[in-house]
């Protein structure tokens, strides 16, 4: 039976998956540190695939590890970067941030799920903390009232939380806000005026206050609006 630990601290302060996922990071990163390895600007790393990731978390699908990965990196907790000697390579490395070094400061630290070793090689290690489906009743509790507080918002058609949209994740949109331009335009017009969107904002580095009132902005000048019948929800709670 896969075991998993974290820092209860860290899992008040910024949430039980964030708290799951830099837990298994620091380990690694204090192994590559022992071992001399992975040493770039002053910090050791670690690197995997998101589709490795999800055999270390097999609890996690693809899109949760990448939006909590997103969440990790915006509350400070790691740095991530595409450090291979390889320039085809683009296989994230990550590191944790002091905030998380600082939380562990005095203690041992032991890998508690079955892990690949981002150097080759399988690990296992025995949890002496959580058992898994303590965790997991956690995690599912956390995930029914994201889901429910994302479906409730998404009825009113306002929901207040802005999720990352686009190829590089810097629309954001609310449901509600996505709901009333499938109103007005067709939903492949919608998805490909976010696409260019956030293609334009990552290429010029330009700032939009409200990315919605862009968008309006942008499909309005190309196509006239219309009434589309109800579309599919595609701003979904990780």
């Amino acid at each position: 039976m896969a075991l998993y630990a974290f820092d209860s601290g860290l899992a008040a302060q910024y949430g039980v998956s964030e708290a799951i996922f830099v837990h298994r990071l620091y380990f690694w990163v204090q192994e590559n540190q022992k071992n001399g390895r992975n040493l770039r600007d002053g910090r050791y790393w670690t690197h995997d695939s998101v589709s490795a990731l999800t055999e270390v978390f097999p609890f996690w699908t693809r899109h949760q590890i990448e939006g909590i990965i997103k969440r990790c990196r915006d509350k400070g907790l790691i740095l991530t970067a595409a450090l291979s000697p390889r320039a085809y390579d683009r296989t994230n490395w990550y590191t944790v941030t002091d905030a998380v070094t600082a939380a562990y400061a005095g203690r041992t630290v032991s890998q508690t799920a079955p892990c690949i070793s981002p150097q080759g090689g399988t690990h296992s290690r025995k949890n002496r903390n959580v058992y898994k489906e303590q965790i997991e009743d956690q995690l599912e509790d956390e995930r029914a009232r994201t889901r429910a507080q994302s479906d409730l918002q998404a009825d009113a058609g306002t929901a207040a939380e802005k999720r990352p949209c686009g190829m590089f994740g810097n629309v954001l949109l609310s449901a509600g806000q996505w709901t009333d331009l499938c109103r007005r335009w067709p939903a492949d017009r919608v998805i490909e005026q976010i696409e260019a969107l956030s293609v334009y904002l990552q290429a010029t580095g330009r700032q939009y206050q409200d990315h919605y009132a862009a968008l309006l902005r942008w499909l309005g000048r190309e196509h006239p609006p219309h009434e589309a019948p109800a579309c599919r929800r595609l701003i979904d709670a990780d």
